[in-house]
């Protein structure tokens, strides 16, 4: 590989946020494999991931009624 490949946006800004959110003990699941078909979300157009943030509220806050 060149130089100029490691010089993208994905390896600079991605990739780096990516490893230091890994070190600090967050999950990385690929974009790929958040996809309706796999029933993550209703469609591309849902940012939060509702059935993964509400079981995350629910374990962080167990006092928490529905």
């Amino acid at each position: 590989m060149t130089r100029s490949t490691y010089l993208t946006e994905g390896y600079l800004v991605e990739q780096a946020g990516i490893n230091l959110f890994r070190e600090q003990g967050y999950e990385y699941i690929e974009g790929s494999d958040l996809i309706p078909e796999f029933k993550e979300r209703e469609s591309y157009r849902d940012v939060i991931l509702k059935n993964r943030f509400i079981s995350a509220v629910k374990r962080i806050n167990p006092g928490l009624r529905d």
